[in-house]
């Protein structure tokens, strides 16, 4: 298994690991924004691999080996490349991964079904989508096939009856035949009607009982092809494990990124194409460009060839809870993370509210508060607040980050993304902006409260600058005090330093952004 993300987090991702997954620092391997490890137990951990929150993606290793020996000339590194991609063995894992990544997901739906259906109901339905997944027929036809069915049949299923809106099907479903719910009813014959014409060799009372869990299992109060073919998929992993299928209804498509010398020797399109043909016959499964389940991921550079397939569709730092994101998802839970909790959080300049977001999901009980001085930002990040169902956690005001609406020492930890002055600009001379800033969060932050910072390395040794050189300075060797307000105008700075100690500092690198995270307690 190997976890990827931005340059400079990869110890965060080792850390994680070997917290949430119990990996022993010497099973993990650190290389390229990769992070490579042996989890002890596949079967049990497969759906904690989805909770990691600092790696960008997580996949299954189908390959990994050093390349520098092969790169002697083109036809030697092609070799090699079609070779280990077209054994078998390299398969397996994969395959036994994502058949208990998807059996977990089935069973997650599985479970909200037993709390509302008879157990007899429940193994019918189950029984209708594992005889639709082993159909060899494609899926988009299916679909066709089952839009196209005419209310004659649809009467014949549910009973007698001029139109599928005003039958009564109350003595197969437990909906009641009242004005409210006629469209509840039709939704429901349109599900039975799409079971009854994949699997026509059902009885009606079947098909009917069968469509009556796919109607739980679903979300969407239309069937579409999103939620009929996540149904499928449940059916085609339980045909896989319980050996009703031979593995070869798994589509794939190939995705292949060349960096340094290899790029220049590479057709990517033509490589694509010769690799597909050959991991379809290793792995059994079935290349198809448009809507594949899964991609096998490859990455060759001048060191390394590395081929994976990624656990999710969507990259893990994509949140659920976050509709709208401003800074990467993993680099704020970092931030998060290094604060190590607290009672009352504040983030001076919020923007978007993605770290305020990402702080409570974590710690649900603390009370946090944001401020912006653009509408605008404060707009998005109210929206964000409340599709997340934070609302009666976070807080967000309209105010200046060099005046803040606060009392002395109110907060625990300060979180912030400052301005690199590149996307958001500066307003004014940079020493005087951020030396006004970091006055006013110590001003806000309790007796040894904490600062998490993010901004530019170029900003890094101007923002350093006005901290205080010793852990143990006296607060009558700084010539701010505590509690005062910073000056107006940069000719009175002078050697002043606010009351905060650089503590540690981590660098990241935020796209072709070189950024550092900085870790800053109160005297």
């Amino acid at each position: 298994m190997y976890a990827t993300g931005g340059r400079g987090t990869e110890r965060f991702i080792s850390k994680e690991i070997q917290e949430r997954l119990g990996v022993k620092e010497k099973n993990i391997l650190v290389r390229d924004g990769k992070v490579f490890f042996e989890l002890p137990e596949v079967d049990y951990q497969v759906n904690q691999l989805l909770m990691l929150k600092c790696a960008e993606r997580v996949f299954v290793a189908i390959k990994d080996y050093d390349n520098k020996s092969f790169l002697a000339n083109k036809r030697c590194f092609l070799d090699k490349l079609m070779q280990e991609l077209t054994l078998s063995i390299n398969y397996t894992f994969a395959q036994k991964v994502l058949q208990q990544l998807y059996c977990c997901q089935f069973c997650g739906q599985r479970k909200e079904v037993e709390e509302n259906a008879p157990k007899s109901e429940i193994e019918v339905g189950l029984n209708v989508i594992k005889r639709c997944s082993t159909d060899g027929s494609d899926f988009e036809v299916k679909l066709k096939k089952m839009r196209k069915v005419s209310s004659s049949h649809c009467t014949d299923l549910v009973g007698d009856g001029n139109d599928c809106e005003s039958l009564d099907v109350s003595n197969d479903l437990p909906l009641t035949k009242s004005s409210g719910q006629r469209e509840h009813d039709a939704s429901s014959i349109r599900k039975n009607e799409c079971a009854s014409n994949v699997d026509s060799e059902l009885s009606p009372t079947v098909v009917q009982e069968g469509a009556c869990v796919l109607n739980r299992v679903c979300d969407d109060d239309e069937l579409n092809a999103d939620s009929l073919r996540d149904a499928l998929q449940c059916g085609k992993c339980l045909g896989k494990i319980d050996g009703d299928s031979d593995g070869g209804d798994l589509t794939f498509r190939m995705s292949i990124k060349c960096s340094g010398k290899v790029r220049r020797w590479m057709d990517i399109a033509r490589l694509s194409r010769d690799l597909a043909w050959r991991v379809s016959k290793a792995s059994g499964w079935s290349s198809r460009l448009k809507n594949p389940a899964v991609e096998v991921c490859v990455h060759i550079s001048d060191d390394h060839m590395t081929a994976g397939v990624p656990l999710t569709k969507l990259p893990l730092s994509k949140r659920s809870y976050i509709t709208d994101p401003g800074l990467r998802a993993p680099v704020a839970w970092i931030m998060c993370h290094l604060a190590e909790g607290s009672h009352c959080v504040l983030d001076p300049m919020c923007g978007k509210g993605t770290l305020l977001l990402e702080a409570c999901s974590e710690v649900k009980e603390a009370e946090y508060f944001g401020t912006d001085f653009d509408s605008t930002q404060l707009t998005t990040a109210a929206i964000n607040v409340k599709k997340a169902g934070f609302v009666n956690n976070i807080e967000l005001l309209s105010a200046n980050s060099h005046k803040l609406p606060f009392r002395h020492e109110v907060f625990d930890v300060v979180l912030c993304d400052a301005p690199f002055d590149q996307k958001h600009s500066i307003s004014g001379d940079a020493d005087v902006f951020y030396f006004k800033f970091l006055s006013e969060i110590c001003r806000v932050l309790r007796h040894k409260g904490r600062c998490v910072l993010l901004t530019s390395q170029a900003l890094k040794d101007k923002v350093q600058s006005f901290m205080a050189r010793d852990q143990d300075i006296s607060k009558e060797d700084c010539h701010l005090s505590e509690f005062s307000r910073p000056p107006e105008h940069d000719a009175t700075l002078g050697n002043q330093c606010v009351q905060l100690w650089l503590v540690s500092e981590h660098y990241v690198k935020l796209g072709e952004t070189h950024a550092c995270i900085m870790v800053l307690n109160k005297l």
